[in-house]
This record gives structure tokens, C-alpha cells and sequence, in this order.
């Protein structure tokens, strides 16, 4: 019933209505634009810490070791190359070879 009164009403918003109305907007925005800056940064820093493995990063040598998995009874053992980069603790690593338990070297990879 209301609505209606007001929709026929020849009367405006108020200027409290309004500036109520902008305040809201404004507000609204500024957590838009900020959001937006601080996913920007972000995706500069991560741009700038590129995880990528870089040979030229790489330690000299690699270090070499054994992993084994056993999943439903059955045991799989691989020898592997681990290298590590110099300047932060990013790992990569190649296999060289894998045994499976009682069977010939699987191929590799």
C-alpha cells in the first residue's frame, strides 16, 4: 500500500535518502578497488617469484636416492636424482630407474 502511495506521490527522494544512497555506492566501490589492487599485488609477487625450475639454478650435483611405495601388497622401488636450487628450497627430481618387486626394471619413463 505504501508503494503505491509513493509511486503516485509527485514528491522526490529526500536529500537524506540520497546521500544515504551515494554513501552506500561509495562504500561499495572502494571494497571493489581494493580488492582488485591487492589481487594485482599479489599476482606481481607471484610473478616475481618465479617457482619455475631453472637449470642454471640448479646445485652442482644432484643428490641421489631411493623411494619406495607399496600400495595393495605390491612394492615399486625408484632411484632418483634429487636437485635443489640455490637460492630458495625448490626440489626436482628425474627418475632413473624403478623395480617392482620380483619383476625386470620397468622402462623408463
Amino acid at each position: 500500500m505504501k508503494m503505491k502511495k509513493k509511486l503516485r506521490s509527485a514528491a522526490g527522494e529526500s536529500i537524506a535518502e540520497v546521500l544515504i544512497a551515494v554513501l552506500i555506492l561509495s562504500v561499495g566501490f572502494l571494497i571493489v578497488v581494493g580488492a582488485t589492487e591487492s589481487a594485482a599485488r599479489v599476482n606481481e609477487r607471484i610473478k616475481n617469484e618465479d617457482v619455475a625450475f631453472d637449470v642454471t639454478d640448479v646445485d652442482d650435483a644432484p643428490e641421489s636416492a631411493k623411494i619406495t611405495v607399496t600400495m595393495s601388497g605390491e612394492t615399486a622401488t625408484a632411484d632418483v636424482n634429487l636437485y635443489k636450487t640455490k637460492k630458495k628450497a625448490y626440489y626436482y627430481y628425474d627418475v632413473t630407474e624403478i623395480k617392482f618387486s620380483g619383476d625386470e626394471p620397468a622402462p623408463e619413463p
